[in-house]
């Protein structure tokens, strides 16, 4: 179920957490309750207070000031100015702009008589106001409050923000993406105040929310009287969706009494949109929850833990088009019943297209073969790499057992009973991934282990790879990141003695960015070119210094949007002598390579599909070397999915999900052609790269400089493989 978190506006540094929660979360529950709402009693409910941090005996405030008799600050004096400008009191909006109120004071005395809510009051709210915007080391202390009630939700999030909690609430959606929070709510907020406006994280749609609801009573001052739609567009069709209210009436003696938190929690028009989003949270259950990241609490901030991103599904894929499961399934086992060495120009041609006439063998004799090599194969493995676990045997049996029924359907050409049965797909894909259709193989000492998967027909094609192949995956390592629970955010590679290639979802997770677009990378941050399955090779472990580029928009915390580029270049700190390896990666200036039946390797780190999936047979049977290099054949596929024309598909075994994986053509091994982003969980399985060639002249948002021009001032490698020597 969707969980509520609820931010505080003001003047709450001396409240108790607790008997704070409880009327906000009654009020919320009364609203919900009068329009009808079948979960106003049940819906879980959590307050993020971060209130105590303004306390004067607070471990964060080194001194103790005094800020009654201090001058009024810049944006003191703007938002007094703002607000009184939407009082109607244009004369002493306009002084504000002079030298005559010389103390906070003297500025809330000229507020308290036109507004009547008394001088301390505006005080405070005004002292609040500056401590936020004008302390950085505030400002992150309530961003780190919210994210911490977030992330302990454990759940999807719908987040509510009430006066100056609205802004904290928007704030995080801005410099903290990637947080699991489905919709936002502001009530009262002062987001629409121009000197907030003004601000330069402001002006936007959040990327990471699908839907934002405002909240506002027209009499409201603190709101400006505005709405906010035209002041945040987005980029596409989301937009605010403005609703009026009406509360407590303004009374001579308090014009902010439309303000009132709990009023605005307990209204209609927020009761409203917030059953709508609850209902639809809930209708869309396991499936679209899986696509945002799922983030244990976080026992300390000494040391959060976060968990890794699912890559497969996060960013969750858009419906594919009808897919032919037929054709799909007999394509991909076709590999293992064909040589690729048959194939007649192998670097610019898959590896078969000689018996594409024909398909596989689906005979019944032909099947018991297919099971039985696989099943002594699968238990072969299992003994010798994976402690001759028997639940993992037990696993194997219940594939063979699966595989039976499927295959004898596929042979069938039983395409509306495939479309049926979902199962039934489901059990052919972990067919492909463990007969030697398209294995996934562990790496150890830096070469391949060939035994550590049913090889199939892929050995001629690694026999031809030799050394290229293990000089790249030399240059694939694992970003690690200790405060994810899982340790490390995804795959990274290098194209420079110092540069890696990765996704920016990835970087989204282990860095953290502030208002002006910087990057700050999370604790221990680094890249590690070892994790290798129980090798006693030592590893390069290197820190990760900066951003130098990154595609602009967010990509974590809403569906997939084949649109945005989902890149990131990181510089790393110097190697000591030795730690680079003998060759790095060059870049390929061409997209010849991308179209059907090219040969590919993705090199990368498969990741545990987390605790909110329902794992596969074949993840099961692999979940003991989630997190270890692996490389994996497999083909460019023509895909189901609307994509980019910066996006190839292919069908490699990325397991749980291999984001940031490098994606190489096979005779081409020294040559990144692709970067791994995701794909799809739902079956039949379908990988997404971005094509290197095509988002070279992507424009740097904060620089406008190129990624092109980026590698040239670095002086990474940009090849044509064709025109130039075989490297």
């Amino acid at each position: 179920m969707v969980h509520l978190v609820v931010t505080h506006g003001r003047s709450h540094e001396f409240a108790i957490p607790a008997l704070t929660q409880r009327p906000l979360e009654e009020a919320i529950r009364f609203g919900l309750e009068r329009v009808g709402s079948p979960v106003f009693a049940t819906v879980p409910v959590s307050l993020a207070f971060y209130g105590d941090h303004w306390r004067p005996d607070a471990d964060e405030l080194e001194t103790v000031t005094e800020t009654a008799l201090a001058e009024p600050t810049e944006l003191q004096r703007e938002i007094a100015g703002d607000i009184l400008a939407v009082a109607g009191v244009e004369t002493e909006a306009a002084a504000l702009e002079g030298i005559g109120f010389d103390t906070l004071n003297a500025l809330a005395t000229i507020l308290d008589q036109h507004l009547h809510t008394g001088d301390v009051v505006v005080r405070l709210f005004l002292d609040d106001i500056e401590s936020y915007f004008g302390d950085a080391r505030l400002h992150s202390l309530a961003l780190d409050r919210v994210e911490d009630a977030v992330t302990e939700a454990n759940d999807d999030v719908i987040l509510l923000g009430h006066s100056l909690g609205s802004v904290v609430a928007y704030d995080l959606l801005q410099e903290r993406p990637g947080l699991p929070i489905r919709g936002l709510i502001t009530l009262g907020s002062p987001l629409g105040l121009p000197t907030v406006r003004r601000r330069p994280a402001a002006r936007r749609f959040p990327d990471g929310v699908a839907r934002w609801v405002n909240v506002f009573d027209p009499r409201d001052l603190v709101t400006g009287r505005e709405k906010l739609r035209d002041h945040y567009p987005s980029e596409d069709e989301r937009m605010v969706e403005d609703h009026e209210t009406e509360g407590i009436a303004p009374g001579l003696t308090d014009l902010t009494a439309p303000h009132d938190g709990k009023v605005y929690l307990s209204s209609v028009a927020l009761a409203r949109a917030l059953r709508e989003m609850i209902e639809a949270a809930n209708a869309a259950g396991d499936h679209e929850s899986a696509s945002l990241p799922q983030r244990p609490p976080r026992r300390s901030r000494q040391r959060q833990e976060l968990t890794l991103m699912e890559p497969t599904t996060n960013p969750v894929a858009p419906p594919a088009t009808d897919v032919g499961l037929v054709s799909h399934y007999k394509r991909l086992l076709q590999a293992r019943e064909t040589d690729p060495a048959v194939t007649a120009t192998p670097e610019m041609a898959g590896p078969f297209e000689a018996a594409a006439d024909t398909g596989p063998d689906l005979s019944k004799p032909a099947v018991e073969d297919r099971l039985s090599s696989t099943e002594a194969e699968l238990h072969r493995i299992v003994a010798e790499e994976f402690g001759d676990a028997q639940e993992l045997h037990d696993v194997i049996k219940e594939i063979v057992r699966r595989g039976d029924r499927a295959l004898e359907i596929l042979g069938g050409e039983d395409e509306q009973r495939l479309q049926a049965e979902p199962e039934l797909v489901q059990t052919l894909e972990v067919i492909v991934r463990t007969d030697g259709s398209r294995p996934s193989f562990l790496i150890r000492g830096g070469d391949v282990v060939r035994t550590s998967s049913p090889i199939g027909s892929w050995e001629a094609k690694l026999d031809s790879s030799g050394d290229r192949l293990r000089e790249a995956i030399a240059c694939v390592g694992r970003i690690d990141v200790p405060e994810l629970s899982a340790g490390f955010a995804g795959t990274g590679f290098l194209i420079h003695p110092n540069l890696i290639l990765t996704n920016r979802h990835v970087l989204e997770v282990s860095a953290k960015t502030g208002a002006n677009g910087t990057w700050t990378f999370r604790n221990g941050a680094a890249i590690d070119f070892g994790h290798e399955f129980r090798s006693d090779k030592p590893s390069v472990r290197r820190a990760l210094k900066r951003v130098v580029y990154s595609g602009s928009k967010q990509i974590l915390g809403s569906n997939i949007d084949h649109r945005k580029l989902d890149l990131a270049l990181i510089e790393l700190e110097p190697a000591a002598p030795g730690e680079t390896p003998v060759t790095v990666l060059a870049i390929d200036e061409t997209a010849d390579w991308a179209t059907p039946d090219q040969t590919l390797y993705s090199i990368g780190y498969p990741a545990d599909p987390g605790d909110n999936e329902q794992r596969t047979l074949l993840e099961d049977l692999f979940r003991l070397t989630w997190g270890y290099k692996r490389m994996a054949p497999g083909l460019v596929m023509t895909s189901n999915h609307n994509v980019h024309p910066w996006t190839a598909a292919h069908d490699t075994t990325t397991l749980g999900g291999n984001s940031g994986s490098l994606m190489l053509v096979v005779s081409r091994e020294r040559i990144a052609v692709g970067l791994h982003y995701g794909g799809t969980r739902a079956d039949p399985r379908e990988n997404w790269g971005h094509i290197l060639a095509k988002v070279l002249d992507e424009p740097d948002p904060n620089t406008s400089k190129t990624l092109r021009d980026h590698f040239e001032s670095f002086g990474v490698a940009l090849v044509d493989p064709i025109l130039s020597p075989p490297l």
